[in-house]
């Protein structure tokens, strides 16, 4: 009884070493674990999705650019009051970025966490948890759907050119703005993105250049779009003038490239403190966009231009520690009187060997867990 006893238990610690194995060797979840070892199949992280992954990576840079493209064209259609005719390609373009990202509202809650120590924090309820008190409530003001509603309770063909003047239907479309709260997230899809990335590790310079040159013109945008909406509030359903800037440069019937021209001729004029004054303000509304813009407006412009500055003047910390280190050397040479051939030479000798030794190998891997 002893013998057999020993015997079975051996057979049932082989069988979960077999069981271990064959799940480590698969690659599979805790399923196989529990069917190798006569368990139950469920499985609470199936329908997970790997924050790891290469679908993630794809979703996210799907989400970075229905980001752009919404935070593009949204305040261009709500400033100049542009109507979409549903079914055409804009409509289209549209109606699968909202519905993407409401997609992306619930798989958000079956992706892992990763941590600040790398770890994939896999439990369901800390995922609800942190997405409930971190980017849910954005995303869901971002989904609000104020365009359909809008359409549905109109009434009249949105592709006639025709504008709802009532208060009911300017309230939908300043709801509309709600989508660019969805902006907040484009800076950390980019910065995952970037991180995933080996190839623009090392350009990471260029890529932070042409998003402060991103940002810039996208101030320049949004600004003009204000411009233009402040500056024919009053208008009887876009016809009747208002005595706004719009009408004292005579483009109220002008198309609406020649009126995003002009919008976008005063925000550059006025957010880099050019101001010609060919373009001012005549309205109330207007004069307290203004103030606002040129306010905060020449903050936010400053603030872009001094980090573009500072990222085409920045150098990799190799780099910074390499010259600091030669420019001692140079000092050094001066104050001795060494020959300028001498001083050449021993810079080519010791700059190879201070990108060798710039680094304290030993302190740098004593961080590592």
């Amino acid at each position: 009884n002893t013998t057999d006893r020993r015997r079975l238990r051996c057979t049932m610690v082989d069988r979960n070493m077999m069981a271990v194995r064959l799940g480590a060797a698969l690659g599979k979840t805790a399923a196989v674990h529990n069917i190798a070892l006569g368990g139950s199949a469920y499985d609470p992280y199936r329908y997970q999705i790997n924050p790891r992954g290469d679908f993630k990576r794809r979703w996210d840079f799907m989400l970075a650019l229905l980001c752009i493209y919404v935070g593009m064209f949204v305040p261009y259609r709500v400033g100049f009051q542009v109507e979409l005719c549903p079914g055409d390609l804009d409509w289209l373009i549209e109606a699968f970025a909202d519905a993407f990202f409401v997609l992306d509202l619930l798989l958000t809650f079956r992706t892992p966490l990763i941590t600040n120590t790398g770890h994939i924090e896999r439990s369901s309820k800390l995922i609800r948890k942190a997405y409930l008190q971190s980017w849910f409530t954005i995303d869901l003001l971002a989904v609000l759907p104020a365009s359909y509603v809008a359409w549905i309770l109109s009434g009249e063909d949105s592709c006639s050119g025709i504008h709802s003047s009532t208060r009911m239907f300017k309230v939908l479309r300043l709801v509309r703005l709600a989508k660019l709260l969805r902006l907040a997230k484009l800076r950390e899809v980019i910065r995952m993105t970037v991180a995933d990335i080996d190839a623009l590790e090392d350009s990471f310079k260029y890529v932070k250049i042409l998003i402060a040159m991103f940002a810039i013109a996208y101030v320049c945008h949004l600004f003009a779009c204000m411009w233009f909406y402040f500056g024919t509030i009053g208008q009887d359903a876009g016809v009747s003038a208002n005595g706004g800037w719009v009408d004292v440069a005579g483009i109220h019937n002008a198309t609406t490239e020649v009126k995003y021209l002009w919008s976008v001729y005063w925000a550059i004029t006025v957010l880099s403190t050019v101001g010609y004054g060919d373009v001012v303000a005549h309205t109330n509304y207007e004069k307290g966009f203004s103030i606002v813009a040129e306010l905060f407006g020449c903050i936010i412009f400053a603030t872009l231009i001094g980090g573009l500055g500072s990222v085409m003047m920045s150098k990799k910390l190799l780099d910074q520690k390499v010259e600091y280190q030669l420019q001692e050397l140079r000092e050094y040479g001066r104050v001795k009187g060494l020959p300028k051939f001498l001083q050449k030479r021993m810079r080519l000798i010791l700059e190879q060997a201070y990108r060798e030794t710039a680094f304290d190998e030993k302190k740098v891997l004593a961080q590592l867990p």
